[in-house]
């Protein structure tokens, strides 16, 4: 044996001792990367080896190559070796300053307890949309990202990206999971979960796939980018656990702009990240996930981690910059998310650090640590006739950086779904993490010395990309030229609502293509759209236009139509589309959820459900994002569309 080779054994050694302090080291198993130009045959004298990356050769290779200076991930070799090896480890954790001739890196795959803490905050069948706070406007009261705003945009729920969940433990059959989610394996190989018998973990990828595609279809949860596509990507599989590879995988399978969620952790900075997962940092801590990350990012896919449950500062000594990003060879590319509160009542106070949440500069964004209602786990809602139905379970408690990092992730795919419909390709990964740091809101309450990132907010991150040609009050418009202030060299062209935004440094010129928005122009609202209701359905309708609308209201049912925005303050002429047999009904135009309420109208009879005229009232409206509801005082009529336009 050469003394590069002892001196790697002596590494080998040290590194599965301090992987043994965790507590589901997978078993004979460690991952090495060879120094290139060592032969992979001598690593048989410690046992087999085989690639680590089950993808072919020459993809690595061609993976590896899409930026100068990546690293080459057909150096990475799984070895089995003797248990008895493992168990003879003296403690030592020797890598760092030893001779890499021979072996430069060592990652010791483990099962470390996903990320997410459980919270029950009520019992009782939920009222899921309500109660989804993530998704609504952020104002007082209401912590959300204002994922209802980027719906009204096309590709604003993340129609046309994929989005690769790598983890374990899905249910694919839940009711409100009804869209096709494939399972990304290698042919002839299976997943295996090694939580199925933990009933803390057993839905843990349930409750993420619910938070991300929840299915539009009027029950449970909807979720944020519920026009995805989503796939699973087991990182624990018949050939041993293997998360570099799962990343690999979906870099292979999906395209540039589709995003990938690393649901794990790892111990970091010398901690364990075992059952309590004090010590649990970002899966990266492991140098084959940050290889593979890197690639990913370097080949535009977004990659969204998780920070981890061990309240690690990522800025201390121990971590020895292994996070330090201002050094771009530690820097990975992807967004790591740590956990904040919700503001939801019983909870934490919104955009407060979560004492478990790992922090640090390298902490990039943030999202709702606790108190999130997904899919999954039954402890708060189950189908009362049949409660063992795990198809019907839901929960109000997900949490911890697992359901954190779901929100930033479906965010970047309804982010990376506009570009590709407005611009025709996505954004680079570090262009969408730039994008969702500076425009997301700050961090608040105890430890803002301990950083989290901002709360991403879909709102403020798409009038970054997109521009409301009315609201400019600092920019110069001159005819058909706008001149844009405030941004710096390198940031992306963008284009928005009809105007195209050169790169430029500092005052942008931004050309009209003739079609930009108008303050004026009647803002028409099909009566089908609505996002939460109450008691309605929608039925074929005969009036002009075709299409669908909203029957059977009785008295006392609702529809609530969020994020409408109106220019600017003043009086408003409602007109609503109506039919009714008998008449005798009131509409009352009122703020979702009753106040304010802006005005009351009769409905007439018309003769027939299908026979249509035009109501019309005045009322007075505030400018800006306004979540309008139509509640029907007095029941029995139609309605097909409403329609506000500016009364002077």
């Amino acid at each position: 044996m050469s003394t590069s080779q002892s001196i790697a054994i002596n590494i080998f050694l040290g590194l599965l001792s301090s992987a043994m302090m965790a507590d589901a080291v997978t078993e004979n198993l460690v991952h090495v990367k060879l120094a290139p130009g060592i032969d992979p045959s001598d690593l048989k004298q410690y046992g087999s080896a085989t690639p680590l990356f089950s993808v072919p050769y020459d993809t690595l290779k061609e993976l590896s190559a899409a930026e100068p200076g990546l690293p080459d991930l057909t150096l990475w070799y799984q070895v089995t070796t003797d248990p008895s090896l493992l168990r003879g480890a003296n403690g030592a954790f020797a890598f760092r300053g030893v001779s890499k001739d021979f072996i430069t890196d060592v990652s010791i795959p483990i099962d470390a307890p996903p990320p997410q803490m459980r919270r029950r905050v009520q019992s009782g069948t939920p009222d899921f949309g309500g109660n989804q706070g993530y998704l609504f406007q952020n104002v007082p009261g209401t912590n959300g990202i204002d994922a209802i705003f980027s719906w009204d945009f096309d590709g604003g729920n993340g129609e046309g990206i994929t989005i690769y969940d790598v983890e374990y433990s899905w249910n694919v059959n839940h009711e409100d999971l009804d869209a096709s989610i494939p399972s990304i394996l290698n042919t002839g190989d299976e997943a295996i979960d090694p939580f199925m018998n933990d009933p803390d973990h057993l839905e843990h990828g349930t409750a993420v796939l619910g938070e991300l595609i929840g299915s539009n279809n009027g029950l449970g949860v909807k979720g944020i980018s519920y026009g995805a596509q989503a796939k699973v990507v087991p990182e624990s599989t018949r050939n041993g656990s293997n998360r570099a590879d799962a990343i690999i995988r979906a870099v292979v399978d999906g395209k540039p702009g589709d995003v990938i969620l690393l649901e794990m952790q790892a111990g970091a900075c010398g901690g364990a990240c075992g059952a309590d997962q004090i010590g649990c940092g970002p899966a990266e801590e492991d140098p084959a996930v940050f290889e593979a990350t890197k690639v990913a990012v370097a080949n535009k896919r977004v990659v969204v981690a998780a920070a981890g449950n061990g309240n690690v500062n990522l800025d201390d000594p121990q971590c020895e910059g292994r996070y330090d990003r201002t050094n771009p060879d530690r820097d990975s590319g992807a967004i790591i998310v740590g956990a904040g509160g919700s503001g939801v009542d019983g909870c934490s106070p919104a955009r407060q650090k979560l004492d478990f949440s790992t922090y640090g500069s390298r902490v990039d964004v943030h999202g709702w640590g606790e108190c999130v209602v997904t899919t999954g786990y039954g402890g708060e809602y189950s189908d009362p006739t049949n409660p063992s139905d795990q198809n019907k379970w839901y929960t109000y408690g997900f949490g911890g950086t697992s359901g954190a990092s779901p929100i930033v992730a479906a965010a970047a795919a309804n982010i990376q779904g506009i570009a590709m419909k407005n611009f025709g390709s996505p954004l680079e990964p570090k262009e969408v993490r730039k994008l969702l740091t500076i425009s997301g809101v700050p961090q608040e309450g105890l430890d803002t010395d301990k950083n989290i990132g901002p709360l991403v907010n879909l709102r403020n991150a798409i009038d970054k990309m997109t521009w409301d040609c009315y609201r400019g009050s600092s920019d110069l418009l001159i005819g058909s030229v706008l001149i844009w202030w405030g941004f710096e060299t390198g940031d992306a062209a963008w284009a928005c609502n009809n105007w195209y935004i050169a790169e430029c440094e500092g005052a942008c010129i931004v050309f009209d293509n003739g079609t930009n928005d108008n303050a004026d122009e009647p803002i028409t609202i099909e009566a089908e759209t609505y996002v939460y209701m109450q008691g309605v359905e929608t039925e074929g309708t005969a009036d002009e236009g075709g299409g669908e609308d909203v029957g059977y209201i009785d008295t006392g049912d609702w529809m609530a139509y969020p994020e409408v925005n109106i220019p600017r303050a003043g009086a408003y002429t409602v007109e609503y589309r109506v039919a009714s047999v008998g008449g005798g009904g009131i509409l009352q135009f009122e703020e979702a959820g009753g106040t304010p309420v802006y005005g009351s109208i009769d409905i007439p009879d018309t003769g027939d459900w299908q026979n249509w005229v035009t109501i019309s009232h005045t009322v007075n409206l505030e400018a800006g994002p306004q979540n309008f509801g139509i509640l029907a005082a007095s029941g029995g009529w139609n309605l097909n569309w409403f329609r506000i336009t500016q009364a002077n």
